[in-house]
């Protein structure tokens, strides 16, 4: 997925391209790690073969004390919802 850049004042909203590994499908979301960062959300993601699949949504917190993030996915019969 692709957010934005806030690691250096000279790269500042630049895009940012983020890669991470998918650690489960459920649901209609895809939670994967590394989460994004803020600005992340809305953006969206794309699986190997450059195909979008889901959109950036959040970042969870764990009770060990790391960070996953998650994505609602647009596959299946999401994308048959208004066809007649």
């Amino acid at each position: 997925f692709i957010g934005w850049d806030f690691r250096k004042k000279k790269n500042a909203f630049a895009p940012r391209e983020f890669s991470a590994t998918v650690l489960r499908v459920r649901n209609g979301h895809v939670i994967f790690d590394p989460p994004g960062v803020p600005g992340t959300s809305g953006s969206c993601v794309l699986n190997d073969a450059g195909e979008v699949v889901a959109i950036q949504a959040f970042g969870k917190d764990l009770d060990d004390m790391d960070t996953v993030g998650g994505a609602v996915g647009v596959w299946g019969d999401l994308l048959e919802l208004g066809k007649s």
